[in-house]
């Protein structure tokens, strides 16, 4: 199939958009990339957009074909490592933890998680864990003092 881009600006106007070759090309001060691998033809467009934009097809091929969009979104919310957590122990060995927070970084604040598993790229890191008060405990009674969270 023959993929091509039709453009209408806020102003009306309207174009169509063909392209032989991959390369980078403007339309309606738009970026538009275009990438043609032997079994897939892509574009990729940063934005912002500049115009409404249509996908449009030729079928030069058998009908069967299969044409596929994907659309991101621009990455408004990320994870972010916390600092560690409190030891679990005062004295004679125990250990800390970190986590990860969802954040929008536009606003600058920490938001529910759900807003962070809308981008397949964006993976959550994994907890952390290292040692922490290795000192012994003073002889007085043998005991740690364990540290609630």
């Amino acid at each position: 199939a023959h993929l091509f881009i039709e453009s209408k600006t806020l102003q009306g106007n309207k174009k169509e958009h063909s392209f032989n070759s991959p390369g980078v090309f403007v339309i309606e001060n738009t970026t538009v990339e275009f990438q043609r691998g032997s079994e897939r033809q892509t574009f990729k467009i940063p934005g912002p957009l500049m115009a409404d934009f249509i996908f449009k097809t030729r079928y030069t091929v058998a009908k069967d074909s299969v044409v596929q969009f994907f659309f991101y979104q621009p990455i408004s919310h990320q994870w972010r490592q916390t600092d560690f957590f409190p030891c679990t122990v005062t004295c004679g060995g125990g250990y800390q933890l970190n986590s990860a927070e969802c954040v929008d970084i536009r606003l600058k604040r920490v938001v529910p998680d759900h807003y962070c598993h809308y981008y397949p790229e964006n993976v959550k890191p994994k907890p952390k864990l290292k040692e922490c008060s290795m000192d012994p405990c003073p002889s007085s009674d043998g005991f740690k003092e364990i540290m609630p969270y």
